[in-house]
């Protein structure tokens, strides 16, 4: 459906527009996060549901209901993920999205880590990652600090 705007100009947003700006702006916070400049935007998330729209008809998910993180971040960070797990699924195979509140032993203050487990089967030719490869994809200082606080609803 095209809109107009003030100027009178035809806007028709399309999917190839939207996935552009999605990738600019993922690679924006993913250089902030780099930079240790990004600025979290805490809030109760009804975490289940936000990772079962991610997840659509690809998989199951297991996840506590509601937390307290980065929303935006939490979507970019599954995202990425589950992305990778899709391109590289055995056809027909089903992917599994797991969510937990870890307490965070980094820190004194009682706080929690929110900890993502992406499980798939890989086609023949796409060889596995070590638990030690996965723990790398995300290990730059920015990605690996996660806030997220457990909410009783």
């Amino acid at each position: 459906p095209s809109r107009s705007l003030d100027t009178g100009v035809p806007v028709r947003a399309t999917h190839s527009t939207t996935s552009f700006f999605a990738r600019c702006h993922a690679r924006e916070v993913f250089q902030q996060l780099d930079a240790e400049t990004y600025v979290m935007q805490m809030r109760v998330v009804h975490l289940d549901s936000v990772l079962l729209s991610l997840m659509g008809s690809f998989g199951v998910v297991d996840a506590p209901t509601f937390a307290v993180t980065d929303p935006a971040l939490v979507r970019l960070l599954v995202r990425e993920g589950l992305a990778n797990a899709i391109a590289h699924s055995k056809q027909g195979t089903r992917i599994k999205l797991r969510a937990e509140l870890l307490n965070d032993v980094r820190s004194s203050a009682a706080s929690h880590r929110l900890h993502f487990t992406i499980t798939n089967l890989n086609r023949p030719e796409v060889p596995h990652l070590s638990h030690y490869e996965c723990e790398q994809v995300f290990s730059r200082k920015g990605y690996a600090e996660s806030c997220a606080t457990p909410t009783r609803r």
